[in-house]
């Protein structure tokens, strides 16, 4: 069985609307002659289409391995003997105050074992470049758990029960 989902499925949808308009509003400019409007929106678009072209990159994996494609380029194909660790992070680190308050949920995918402070970097960087990571739902969790076959660790998620 192969699994595909959406890296951030809401952030792609919004990122492409916003992108959309910027262009629109750039184009608007272009009509009424205003040079500085047409640079400053069309910048906008092209940053907020980046942020839609990665979070709407997709994630799939099945019995063999876990692929990552960005506007259909494979970006990222990895066999399950290349995976050292699979878990799931909250992005909001500095929440002492309010440790139930863990930001946005991922599954990260990582190449490599790391240790608790490695976790600490790479949720601080948030996204990482070299991991693969898609937002986290108990669906898409037992998906890859139940694929994969290995165990899941966990960074700053409260009280997620595995």
């Amino acid at each position: 069985m192969k699994y595909r989902y959406f890296v951030n499925p809401m952030k792609a949808v919004v990122g492409a609307g916003v992108a959309l308009t910027s262009f629109g509003f750039g184009i608007i400019m272009l009509t009424i002659g205003k040079p500085a409007g047409i640079v400053f929106f069309c910048i906008l678009g092209v940053v907020y289409f980046i942020i839609a072209m990665v979070s709407g990159a997709i994630v799939s994996f099945g019995e063999t391995g876990i692929t990552k494609k960005v506007l259909g380029q494979v970006v990222v194909d990895k066999n399950w003997t290349e995976v050292k660790e699979i878990g799931v992070c909250g992005t909001k680190v500095f929440n002492l105050r309010h440790p139930e308050k863990t930001g946005v949920k991922y599954i990260y995918i990582s190449f490599e074992k790391l240790d608790e402070d490695s976790r600490f970097e790479m949720v601080l960087k948030w996204p990482p470049k070299d991991k693969i990571y898609f937002v986290y739902t108990k669906q898409r969790l037992e998906a890859i758990q139940m694929i994969s076959g290995m165990k899941i660790e966990t960074y700053n998620t409260n009280d997620l029960r595995l």
